[in-house]
């Protein structure tokens, strides 16, 4: 069950940094509310007005942990434990998620900006820290001739999907300061999550004994079954897929989250910007499950000469660790509804205006999970090509890297706009042979968003007082 629980993943720090500077595109929306587009209005193309797909590793990449073998490994790929273990850092974290907008547009109503969309998001984290990796490597320190202990905490899975409908309202005050609120109706598909994580492994050398004490706390709304023991505790779980909209579609999770934004012109070529979004939750009712699990084992090993010799050995001491770890982890289990609340965002930016056609910009994201705050920063410039052209280039520090080149493009021809962005340009890619998956050999982050909108209204006539606001429509 362990195992299950504990790699059942892999909310998302997503934060997209190069999409943020893209103003003149409806969907930098999402990480700022306050922005506005200086057209009349604009729709979205159904389902294919903005897709964003995003993976990171925070610590290590492929090529960190699989490695050649040597020797009589010659030939084969290798889990290099030693290389991840100097790599990783104290709190670590591995996410994917995609999301998809289904129906978004928006429309200028004098000083005022009123938008729309409805968005689904699903988010695969897996946090883990640094005494999870120690532990591949043993529990007995060769070098002193001494057992070792761990105390692992923070190691767990999230797995989060929703969708959103959301409304989005941004006015200008003055000719310097822009503000903006969003509100979201929240439809929560499913979820799981542990917001306990502790399991304590400790060695002890007289006598030779090794002690398991997990404490876990695990929240879920999944179809699911149950199978209990003889004492009433959950000893199998089997997911159910027989009624999936009736479960993930029309069921009554629900919950609400709030954005806000703020853009303030200091001079005609110095802007500041911050927003905070996901402010939010969503109360499970539907499959809704507490799973608990707090318990001791004490392994002091086997008396061999009650085994007979050959196979038998082993079969037998396999199958009594089997047992003994199988009975360890029995979960007690209440099916009471919960919140959960969503994890944070936020951005701040400052841009400088460097010519009619050339911008420059910084930007600082932070994700705020359950335990520990991570931190991205961008460094970027835009240059307006044509009228119809914008590209933007980037440096990105993120996952503990600043290698990370970031690359955007919006191609505006009235009324069609086009925007692709990354916030990493992988160069090299490793093709795993059992799967034929091309995956990122040094990178520890791969991503990209993209979006086909129809814009209108966007002749000079429409601009406001601040064209600053949509550099592409000057």
């Amino acid at each position: 069950m362990f195992v299950i629980s504990f790699f059942a993943s892999v909310q998302a720090f997503s934060q997209n940094l190069m999409l943020y500077s893209l103003r003149e595109t409806p969907n930098s929306l999402a990480l700022n509310p306050a922005n506005a587009l200086q057209c009349k209005f604009f729709i979205g193309v159904p389902v294919l007005s903005a897709i964003q797909y995003h993976f990171a590793s925070s610590s290590f990449s492929y090529n960190d942990f699989i490695t050649q073998g040597t020797g009589s490994k010659s030939d084969s790929l290798i889990f290099n434990y030693a290389a991840v273990s100097e790599k990783v850092k104290r709190n670590n974290f591995v996410n994917n998620s995609i999301s998809l907008v289904w129906i978004d547009g928006g429309f200028n109503l004098k000083k005022s900006y009123i938008s729309f969309s409805v968005k689904s998001v699903a988010n695969f984290n897996l946090y883990y820290s640094k005494d999870l990796i120690d532990l591949f490597a043993g529990n007995w320190n060769s070098a002193e001739d001494e057992p070792l202990s761990f105390q692992l905490s923070n190691n767990k899975p999230d797995l989060l999907a929703y969708t959103a409908f959301s409304g989005n309202f941004s006015k200008e005050f003055n000719s310097k300061l822009r503000l903006g609120v969003k509100i979201s109706y929240l439809k929560g598909a499913m979820l799981f999550k542990a917001p306990k994580s502790d399991f304590e492994i400790a060695t002890t050398d007289n006598p030779l004994a090794i002690s398991f004490s997990p404490d876990y706390k695990i929240q879920a709304s999944f179809p699911m079954t149950y199978f209990t023991d003889s004492s009433g505790k959950i000893s199998q779980i089997r997911p159910v897929f027989s009624s999936p909209i009736q479960h993930f579609l029309w069921n009554k999770n629900r919950g609400a989250s709030l954005g806000f934004g703020v853009i303030y012109q200091i001079n005609k070529q110095l802007r500041f910007s911050a927003s905070v979004v996901d402010l939010g939750f969503i109360f499970w009712k539907s499959n809704a499950m507490t799973l608990q699990a707090k318990e001791n084992f004490t392994f002091t090993g086997f008396d061999l000469n009650q085994y007979t010799t050959g196979t038998a050995i082993a079969t037998d001491i396999r199958t009594l660790l089997k047992d003994s770890v199988k009975n360890l982890m029995h979960y007690t289990h209440e099916e009471d509804a919960f919140f959960v609340p969503l994890p944070v965002r936020s951005f701040f930016s400052a841009e400088y205006q460097l010519s009619e056609k050339l911008n420059f910009s910084t930007i600082s994201a932070f994700f705020f999970a359950s335990h520990a705050i991570f931190w991205q920063q961008n460094v970027s410039i835009q240059y307006k090509l044509h009228e119809m052209l914008k590209i933007s280039s980037g440096i990105n520090y993120m996952n503990h890297q600043i290698n990370n080149l970031g690359l955007s493009l919006v191609f505006t021809k009235n009324p069609v706009q086009f925007y692709v962005s990354t916030d990493n340009v992988v160069f090299r890619f490793v093709k795993d042979i059992k799967t034929n998956y091309l995956l990122p050999f040094e990178a520890r982050s791969l991503n990209f968003s993209f979006g086909l909108n129809l814009v209108f209204g966007c002749s000079t006539k429409n601009l406001s007082r601040d064209n600053s606001i949509c550099p592409a429509y000057k």
